[in-house]
């Protein structure tokens, strides 16, 4: 399946190219030959009879590659113009597979991570500092859950800025975050404070 815009009006561009090539070609050579048993100039009884057969019956091929070239250059047209509502289609679709992905590796974390995930996500646009290389963040880091602002630096040097990925701030990536973190902590999950002081418990461990 081709999904980039770009291959498709190539592919049209080639069928075009050599549709229209070999029908123009072929429809002149035996263009000819058809006028001279036309006008007689060739007898059509001649060998048979066997060229007037073959001159008509790739006449009609010839015809017929004109007219794929012709549907081809026509699919061109039609791909210039959409090319860019199908780039946003193709972009979108890409955008919503890498949040499943995302999503689906916040599952394997363990429990202390969606939870540390959960609290920074609380943050406005899901920005913060980060605690520095420990082990519970370094799962979000490796899950891709987070990411550093500066594209240089892994996100491991304690106060650098952070933020959640934005698989997790949408609302089903909020909703679905929310859903992990209730699984284990659920008679704290809607108290700010008592995240906190759980998360303050997971660090210092």
């Amino acid at each position: 399946m081709i999904d980039n815009p770009n291959e498709w009006i190539s592919a049209a561009e080639r069928i075009v190219s050599r549709a229209l090539g070999f029908g123009v070609a072929t429809l002149v050579i035996t263009g000819v030959l058809w006028l001279a048993f036309y006008y007689q100039l060739i007898e059509k009884t001649a060998l048979g009879g066997y060229p007037y057969d073959v001159t008509r019956i790739v006449c009609v091929l010839a015809l017929g590659l004109l007219l794929v070239g012709a549907v081809a250059w026509i699919a061109k047209i039609l791909t210039t113009i959409l090319r860019y509502p199908l780039k946003a289609v193709v972009a979108a679709r890409a955008e919503m597979e890498e949040k499943q992905r995302l999503r689906q590796n916040m599952s394997l974390v363990p429990k202390e991570a969606q939870l540390l995930l959960y609290a920074f996500n609380q943050q406005p646009d899901g920005r913060f500092r980060s605690p520095g290389d420990i082990g519970v963040f370094d799962h979000l880091i490796a899950a891709r859950a987070v990411v550093s602002e500066s594209e240089w630096s892994s996100g491991r040097t304690r106060g650098e800025f952070m933020q959640v990925h934005i698989a997790f701030r949408d609302p089903e990536g909020q909703r679905y975050l929310k859903e992990l973190v209730d699984n284990h902590y659920s008679d704290i999950s809607s108290d700010p404070q008592k995240v906190m002081e759980e998360l303050t418990y997971i660090m210092r461990r």
